[in-house]
């Protein structure tokens, strides 16, 4: 028998402990190592406990990192971008006079601030 999903079997499914995962973590099937669990994927999210990982849920411009708090994700660094859900953060490709900021959408970018220089690519607006 295999340990089902949500347990810690250190001695086969027989002896199973339901897990105590913190959020962002689970004891996948087969689990034996600790009823800590281990960290949850990017682009998914574990609920902790017995809870199993899901897809991301992440708006457009965040996403899920590996053991994400949030079924919501945070926020994409400066020159990067996300689709959402469970989508990961990708480089931008934003011409001169463009940029992605934090929590960017597109690959494209936003027009760069007035007063500031924004070179393209995966780099921010600077002074």
């Amino acid at each position: 028998l295999e340990c089902k999903p949500g347990y810690y079997c250190a001695g086969g499914a027989q002896l199973r402990v339901e897990c105590e995962c913190a959020v962002g973590f689970s004891c996948p099937a087969g689990w034996n190592v600790s009823t800590a669990g281990t960290a949850s994927e990017p682009g998914s999210f574990a609920a902790g406990d017995l809870a199993q990982p899901v897809p991301c849920k992440a708006p457009a411009g965040s996403y899920c990192p590996k053991a994400s708090q949030t079924d919501q994700g945070v926020l994409c660094a400066i020159g990067k971008y996300s689709t959402g859900g469970a989508a990961l953060p990708l480089l931008c490709s934003a011409e001169a006079g463009m940029y992605c900021a934090k929590g960017s959408k597109s690959p494209s970018g936003v027009p760069c601030p007035e007063g500031k220089v924004c070179k393209g690519g995966t780099s921010g607006a600077n002074d």
